[in-house]
């Protein structure tokens, strides 16, 4: 059965996890899948137009460029946003598009989102931050794998930039305006076998990309704002690690404290880093 939705994956230099994200894509039944490639100088591309109705190009502008372009290109009546790290079990849009009618109060859903068959010490922290940050319920952002009407979402489409913190300018834009956005409780998965590396880069870009979103607003804010978006990181860490406790979940705590790190220096980087080219 083909669903009414349009799959958009935004990638660049992912060909590993394509090779897995895309046939389960497939397997779950989208009407259409599109690729966004940001010149990828793997094998990226290639893989993509083996299983893609079109593959993009999003000219190298970013993320948040590429996310734009895929939404405007979007012919079903929904689009699900998806990073090429995700596997999607076979009922997973079916359930979606029942979550969107049943939670139909809020403009935007994302599902909750598990490590697959975790293999290391790092798929089990990650699976534990996975399963704290993704609990049930309204929120201020969501990320992906999340589902929009289309023709909603290109009303207030992501920022055509090179913004790194696109999921954060949409929905704070969203929540602005009096939309509502939400967790249901559909799972996706995320792919296994991660590194140190992986982990270390995944959240090192989370912090850059604060760190780029306070550069573009900090000047409008007050300082208890300004301190607050410092202080996000281990206010998020330390949340979760009380919620690992509480669960016994003593490496996935640990991990929490880990991420709060690797976050809160990606953004101080990020913030005097642009400092330093500017003086």
């Amino acid at each position: 059965m083909n669903h009414d939705v349009t799959v958009a994956v935004c990638v660049k230099n992912h060909a590993r996890d394509l090779e897995h994200c895309l046939p389960a894509v497939r397997a779950a039944g989208p009407a259409e899948l599109i690729v966004v490639d940001g010149c990828s100088t793997d094998d990226s591309r290639a893989v993509a137009g083996r299983y893609a109705d079109r593959v993009l190009d999003d000219g190298g502008r970013g993320l948040a460029a590429a996310r734009c372009l895929a939404v405007k290109e979007a012919k079903c009546s929904h689009v699900l946003l998806l990073g090429p790290d995700f596997l999607l079990p076979g009922d997973f849009l079916a359930d979606m598009l029942a979550a969107a009618a049943q939670w139909r109060q809020y403009a935007g859903i994302s599902s909750q989102v598990r490590v697959f068959r975790p293999r290391t010490i790092w798929d089990r922290g990650l699976d534990g931050w996975w399963q704290f940050q993704r609990q049930c319920g309204e929120k201020q952002v969501i990320g992906t794998p999340c589902l929009f009407d289309s023709a909603f979402l290109r009303r207030h489409n992501f920022a055509d930039s090179n913004i790194a913190a696109d999921d954060t300018e949409l929905c704070l834009r969203l929540t602005r305006l009096g939309y509502r956005l939400a967790v249901v409780p559909v799972v996706a998965y995320d792919q296994p076998g991660k590194s140190w590396a992986d982990i270390r880069d995944k959240f090192l870009a989370y912090g850059r990309a604060d760190g780029q979103f306070y550069r573009l607003n900090a000047a409008s804010w007050r300082w208890q704002r300004r301190l607050l978006s410092w202080l996000y990181p281990w206010r998020q860490g330390l949340a979760g690690l009380k919620w690992a406790i509480a669960r016994r979940l003593v490496w996935a705590g640990l991990f929490m404290l880990i991420y709060a790190g690797l976050r809160s220096y990606g953004m101080a980087a990020d913030i005097w880093r642009t400092r330093g080219l500017r003086g």
